[in-house]
């Protein structure tokens, strides 16, 4: 990844945007890349329930692509640890959930997400087998269903059924 060259794009649009840049640092963390933006004007970059950061995402993206040839890239940037602090507490939150759902057996909502919080969610079951997410709900931010599978035991008699076929 072209680290300097990305981190050039964020402070070039953060400048045309008139925005003060203490320090941009790169988080090589384990879903996706960061790059975090360490700025006194981050109430203006996050807005209301991060709206203005995933727009400014958005935009750092697109001038990726555009200037670097990057095909869909997945880092992300990040405000003062803005995202970093939101994802942690989806995983808290998830883990919670998923250890609900696997104790009672059943499911259980969490949400609204949006897409990046849902991956978020997904990933955290992706090995699991008694348990599996599903998205539901119309536009960008939706609800992710967490559920408990029940393991569905094995007939001896389906087993000889199966094995008979096979030998056939």
């Amino acid at each position: 990844m072209e680290t300097q060259k990305i981190q050039d794009i964020i402070r070039t649009l953060l400048g045309t945007l008139t925005v003060e840049v203490e320090d941009i640092s790169y988080i090589a963390d384990a879903l996706h890349p960061i790059f975090s933006v360490k700025t006194p004007d981050a109430k203006k970059l996050i807005g209301t329930k991060g709206e203005n950061l995933r727009a400014l995402n958005y935009l750092v993206k697109r001038l990726a692509e555009k200037q670097l040839g990057m095909e869909r890239p997945t880092f992300l940037v990040d405000v003062n640890h803005y995202q970093q602090q939101r994802n942690e507490e989806v995983r808290r939150k998830a883990k919670i959930l998923i250890e609900r759902a696997r104790a009672f057996k059943t499911s259980a909502e969490f949400g609204p997400l949006n897409a990046y919080e849902r991956m978020v969610v997904h990933s955290m079951v992706a090995d699991d087998p008694q348990i599996t997410t599903e998205s539901v709900g119309e536009g960008r931010v939706k609800t992710v269903v967490i559920r408990y599978v029940e393991e569905v035991p094995i007939q001896p008699s389906t087993l000889r059924e199966n094995n008979e076929e096979v030998l056939r």
